[in-house]
């Protein structure tokens, strides 16, 4: 599509000292059928090379690349900042070690644009390990879409949106407003359960982005603090939909009693027996009769002992 001759996507890049893939990520932003987007690259106090990089683009391309530096804030914040210089009509995001395939934003807008009722569309993806990008596709079971439409609460069971695999909506972002950046983890996540409670979700099921992998992101450290900011997540949605939505309030005590069991088998492993035995209490308090009951209740009587 030609420049000029469609909607403007303002496509944001957060980063933070990752200059080692985010030339990657850059080209596969500018190899992009759909043409007509601005790039905003937020560099979130890098210490490495990653102005160099972005440079080294801004002065070989004649394409609209803004380049933004502040003071380190996290991810959520260098998005905000990101939206709030944004000129499109519509918003993307990718993290700097991942990649979209060439047609990624052409059928995301295609999609949009034929059907005003929704505002959000996103897309399964590939994972890549390290330099290997693997065969494995990270999609939405069809059972759990209604046509290509994903519901909220088949979102709240699990968050299926990867924050680089989206194009939405500019006016719906500011309608939702900001990223939290109280979060450690998951601020993703709750954004996409907030845009759910506002417009519709699609979905389309072809590996349009890829994912990269490292080491250190499936860390114990890591799991335990994206555990944690699910919890806080369902039980702030818990408060608000109690006695409004009754569906919903199952689904987030079922999830609410499976990530405290996890939270506590991690204190429990740890030899934190206090922390585990309260995680597995409020566990069982959401739901006596649940799928980690038995062995809830089994680890809930070794923190006794």
């Amino acid at each position: 599509m030609a420049r000029g001759s469609s909607p403007t996507v303002s496509v944001v890049i957060p980063v933070y000292n990752g200059a080692r893939y985010l030339a990657q990520a850059i080209q596969s932003v500018l190899d992009q059928t759909y043409k007509n987007f601005e790039l905003i690259i937020v560099d979130d106090g890098s210490t490495d090379h990653t102005r160099e990089v972005v440079c080294s683009f801004i002065e070989k391309e004649q394409l609209p690349i803004r380049y933004i530096f502040q003071n380190n804030g996290g991810e959520a914040l260098a998005r905000n900042t990101g939206i709030a210089a944004a000129k499109g009509d519509y918003l993307a995001f990718i993290d700097a070690d991942d990649m979209w395939m060439p047609n990624k934003l052409e059928q995301e807008v295609s999609l949009l644009e034929e059907s005003k009722g929704i505002g959000l569309v996103f897309t399964s993806y590939r994972a890549c390990i390290g330099e290997k990008v693997t065969d494995e596709v990270v999609s939405v079971d069809r059972q759990k879409l209604d046509g290509n439409l994903l519901s909220f609460e088949e979102l709240l069971k699990r968050s299926f949106i990867a924050p680089s695999a989206i194009v939405v909506r500019k006016e719906i972002m500011q309608q939702v407003g900001p990223f939290d950046s109280s979060f450690k983890m998951c601020t993703d996540y709750d954004m996409w359960l907030r845009i759910s409670q506002i417009t519709n979700i699609a979905y389309i099921d072809e590996p349009l982005m890829i994912y990269r992998i490292h080491p250190w992101q499936i860390s114990t450290k890591d799991k335990k603090l994206n555990v944690e900011g699910e919890i806080r997540i369902y039980e702030t949605w818990l408060k608000h939909l109690r006695n409004k939505n009754q569906k919903a309030v199952e689904i987030l005590r079922e999830c609410l009693h499976i990530r405290y069991y996890v939270l506590g088998r991690f204190y429990l492993h740890t030899g934190n027996g206090l922390k585990a035995r309260c995680c597995f209490r409020t566990a069982l308090h959401h739901r006596i009769f649940g799928p980690k009951s038995f062995k809830l209740i089994y680890r809930y009587v070794l923190t006794f002992m």
